[in-house]
């Protein structure tokens, strides 16, 4: 496993997508931060401009860049020999997927770094900086938020993967991490089961829904459902791909 996660930590760095997508979440931050201080908004739908405010704004948007990311960086050994070479075992085909996931969680990892750099930056130079921070509150906040993003890049892994393509992982992820299924289906659906008594949100079920309404101040039983979420995501789906990668002709 370690001479493949040797080789694909050096294909990170050397990828022009890798620092264009870091690149993007800087400006997601940006972005939502000078609407926030330059948009005119009513009284009762003031934007939170505070540090966790803005790392939040900037994590709905930067959840769109990175996943893209994560089908690039997968899709790309469709296209070369790589997989055809280490399908041949079993073994092989594991330490494959565990060496994926491992450059995936560094990346992830990285791109949270960038993104609470250009929060806290946001925050210094358009208000009031740190005002209000309360660490611990923000670093559980982080740690699910991790979790929940290595969950993402499971389920992206098995997309690719057990499709053989990258369109319509593509197509799948834009439409989950934009908000459209939140919007088109996920809140319909909510809407008539409420109706009929019967109360059910899909954050029980979606790494996205998660992803998009994690908040610092998320009560400790919105945290523990984040929490299952991811990790139910990285064990299921990883399996899933290794059985993909057992029964089907990857190359």
């Amino acid at each position: 496993m370690f001479g493949n996660l040797s080789l694909d930590m050096f294909v990170l760095r050397k990828k022009k997508s890798t620092y264009f997508t870091a690149l993007l979440v800087l400006a997601s931050v940006l972005l939502t931060s000078m609407i926030a201080k330059f948009s005119t908004f009513p009284p009762e739908n003031q934007p939170d401009t505070s540090f966790t405010g803005i790392f939040i704004s900037g994590t709905v948007l930067s959840l769109l860049f990175i996943s893209i990311f994560y089908v690039m960086y997968l899709g790309s050994d469709l296209k070369n020999g790589f997989i055809k070479n280490t399908a041949g075992t079993v073994k092989s085909r594991m330490s494959y997927i565990l060496s994926k996931q491992l450059v995936l969680a560094v990346y992830t990892l990285a791109g949270i770094a960038v993104l609470s750099l250009g929060s806290l930056l946001c925050a210094v130079i358009f208000f009031d900086g740190t005002k209000g921070f309360e660490a611990a509150q923000f670093i559980r906040h982080i740690a699910v938020l991790y979790l929940l993003f290595i969950g993402l890049s499971s389920f992206v892994t098995f997309l690719v993967f057990a499709l053989r393509n990258t369109t319509a992982p593509m197509i799948i992820t834009l439409l989950l991490t934009s908000g459209t299924v939140k919007s088109l289906i996920y809140s319909p659906i909510e809407t008539l089961l409420d109706k009929a008594g019967i109360k059910f949100e899909f954050s029980y079920i979606s790494v996205t829904a998660n992803l998009m309404n994690l908040r610092t101040d998320s009560s400790s039983r919105e945290m523990l459902i984040a929490c299952a979420v991811g990790a139910a995501y990285i064990i299921v789906f990883n399996v899933l791909t290794k059985i993909v990668m057992d029964k089907k002709d990857i190359a």
